[in-house]
């Protein structure tokens, strides 16, 4: 696993905030971790080169024995919900739901982390978007109302696709980051939206992978000898790409993603996949679906230039883009 997965999953947290140097301590051997299991000192950014140190919060060292992306290692879906729940038990700036269940019975969670005001006010909050959601009972007086007395929420999807194993480790991480470290971007960020992380969106698929990972790929250096990357089946019995789903909804996965989209109906879903040791950011090419608004494709745009502003900012490696526009 390539730690340069983690960057970008950042960047978007940077608009309008001027990134400085942290006031956190660092936990003791993160710098040093980080380093050794980066493979390019460029991909590493100063939002990234420590964990942020807490004597009341578990870090991913302390409950996994290791950093989140140290090669060699992947975590499944019982430990890392163990751990989210360990972060929900140990702060009160995160909270943990059960959206629903795979094929295979497994859960499918997501947290709710902002600061501890937000997570009181969550079903105020949840009621706010769904009334700035519905322009049909929502005048723009009220909208106005509602817009400067509740929050954005910000949603990440990981691990839709269980060969793209970065993500999870990525996001349990920056649940972590967002409850615990006092750098003023991140307290910008729980003060001023609820984020929401669901950290193994294909459940049955990622212990299929880890399980994979672990019996025929772990420590394997050959790449012309070895398997097949990932399992014959990414789901119980389904090869299946589940965000071609979305209009079908044949998935358990896929229903527990739409029902949570219309209870938080958040201002912005980040579906995080990997591929490639760049970030691949939105090119507004083309074709467009012609069902969704060009404002939302215009608010695509702008976020992808914010993301690669921020990047040259700090020096980092460029981005790649797909031929398409795939929304």
């Amino acid at each position: 696993m390539l730690r340069p997965k983690f960057v970008w999953v950042y960047l978007l947290w940077s608009a309008g905030i001027a990134v400085a140097q942290a006031p956190d301590i660092p936990e003791p051997g993160s710098i040093q971790a980080i380093a050794a299991a980066t493979t390019d000192p460029h991909f590493i950014s100063p939002l990234v080169s420590y964990i942020p140190q807490s004597t009341t919060v578990p870090s991913p060292q302390k409950f996994f024995g290791r950093i989140m992306g140290a090669p060699g290692q992947l975590v499944g879906t019982e430990k890392a919900y163990a751990y989210a729940r360990a972060l929900a038990a140990a702060t009160a700036r995160v909270r943990v739901f059960t959206i629903g269940h795979s094929e295979e019975g497994r859960e499918i969670l997501l947290l709710a982390i902002a600061d501890e005001p937000g997570i009181r006010d969550l079903d105020r909050l949840k009621a706010a978007t769904a009334e700035l959601a519905d322009p049909r009972r929502t005048d723009q007086p009220t909208a106005d109302k509602l817009i400067s007395t509740s929050r954005p929420i910000y949603y990440f999807n990981a691990a839709l696709h269980s060969d793209e194993t970065g993500s999870t480790e990525a996001v349990l991480e920056l649940a972590y980051r967002l409850a615990v470290s006092e750098q003023p971007m991140i307290q910008h960020i729980r003060q001023h939206l609820v984020v929401l992380i669901n950290p193994i969106s294909n459940p049955d698929g990622r212990d299929k992978m880890v399980d994979w990972f672990y019996r025929y790929l772990k420590g394997k250096t050959d790449r012309s000898s070895l398997p097949r990357q990932s399992p014959p089946y990414w789901s119980k019995y389904a090869f299946v790409d589940i965000n071609r789903d979305t209009h079908q909804q044949t998935h358990e996965t896929t229903k527990a993603v739409h029902r949570m989209f219309h209870e938080w109906h958040p201002t912005v879903v980040h579906d995080l996949h990997e591929g490639s040791p760049l970030m691949m950011t939105w090119n507004g090419t083309g074709p467009y679906n012609p069902n969704i608004d060009p404002i939302t494709y215009t608010e695509f745009l702008q976020l992808s230039f914010r993301e690669v502003e921020a990047m040259t900012a700090m020096g980092m490696p460029g981005v790649s883009t797909w031929n398409f526009g795939e929304a």
